[in-house]
């Protein structure tokens, strides 16, 4: 019996990590939907540094940058790269703004902060969502790696 409940706590695990990795077709939508597109103006101080199915902005501030939108984690050179050729140091993002906690906003979020040492700022209910890295969403998409939020804000805050 023993070996029993050994054996099928080993199945429920195994069976647990492999339902929580992206599927290879899940996984082509990801790098499809990823797809680098260079840095280009919006209105005034607001730039699209993202890629072609998934936003990501900056804002020029006399302190810094703000990016709205982390994308998603092969995301993170092209937005370094595109901030770069609008002049900028990836260093001077100094706020990380989630505009919502979706997979294809935030997979790539703990990889920008690392990269920028920026804030991460996000709505409250969205917080909890980021920081413990489980999607939420009605969507349901596979996790992402938690990030710490440094700031929680409310509708109309901003």
């Amino acid at each position: 019996m023993k070996k029993f409940l050994g054996l099928l706590v080993l199945v429920i695990v195994v069976c647990g990590a492999v339902l929580s990795q992206p599927t290879l077709e899940i996984a082509l939508y990801r790098a499809y939907m990823s797809q680098p597109q260079g840095a280009f103006p919006v209105i005034g101080n607001i730039y699209s540094v993202g890629a072609t199915d998934i936003s990501s902005h900056i804002i020029v501030t006399d302190e810094g940058l703000i990016l709205l939108d982390a994308g998603t984690v092969p995301m993170s050179s092209m937005l370094k790269e595109n901030i770069e050729t609008l002049g900028h140091e990836i260093t001077d993002v100094k706020y990380i703004i989630s505009s919502h906690a979706h997979w294809d906003h935030v997979e790539g979020l703990a990889h920008m902060q690392v990269m920028t040492g920026a804030q991460v700022i996000a709505l409250a209910e969205d917080a909890v969502a980021i920081a413990s890295g489980i999607d939420s969403s009605a969507y349901g998409g596979v996790g992402w790696e938690p990030v710490a939020v440094d700031m929680i804000i409310k509708d109309t805050e901003i």
